[in-house]
């Protein structure tokens, strides 16, 4: 998987206060580009997405700050997740206070046209899980 594929990066806020400095280093790429897309308010909904096509890094680092101020910073081995190139459609972030979530983002059916998008949990930095 050293080749660049599609890829759908969505970000959101699925915990109760807002998060801040929204960060992901994804290989040499930072992700959501541009400050204004770094700040998200509670709305357990995809508050920003992203298409790029490029290839995908062994790990991640993901970084924000909780509303409580605190700094977190996670690395995440995103890799590992993709278990069918030709499927994947990409990753989700969503942020719930001091844990991220990580969706793998993978095309239904035969894979070869658009027939919808499954979400799957793959990773989670929330202690115990």
């Amino acid at each position: 998987m050293s080749g660049k594929l599609f890829q759908r990066f969505e970000f959101g806020n699925d915990g109760q206060g807002e998060v801040h400095s929204v960060k992901v280093q994804y290989g040499k790429f930072v992700i959501p580009t541009g400050t204004a897309n770094s700040d998200y308010k509670p709305s357990h909904m995809v508050a920003v997405s992203e298409s790029l096509v490029i290839p995908i890094p062994e790990t991640a680092e993901v970084s924000w700050i909780s509303e409580d101020g605190k700094q977190h910073d996670v690395t995440a081995p995103i890799r590992s997740f993709v278990d069918s190139p030709s499927c994947f459609h990409g990753f989700r972030f969503f942020f719930v206070d001091d844990h991220v979530d990580i969706y793998v983002l993978n095309r239904k059916g035969d894979c070869t046209r658009m027939q919808g998008v499954e979400r799957t949990k793959v990773f989670s930095s929330k202690p115990g899980q």
